[in-house]
């Protein structure tokens, strides 16, 4: 268990220093397109609960 944690911490801490390696315009960028695509799929799911447990039956 042990291995598996400090392999863990060597593969964040090395994605870590790839973002950081970013300009600060990339991550920028990068984290606005992780919240677009954040937002249109809650959207998206609230939409189909509201379809889901809607008592209207639109196609009957």
């Amino acid at each position: 268990m042990k291995k598996l944690r400090a392999n863990m911490d060597r593969y964040f801490d090395k994605l870590d220093d790839r973002w950081r390696a970013l300009p600060l315009r990339k991550q920028h960028q990068y984290t606005l397109y992780f919240l677009v695509g954040y937002l249109l799929l809650t959207v998206a799911v609230i939409g189909k609960v509201m379809y889901d447990t809607s008592p209207v039956t639109v196609w009957s």
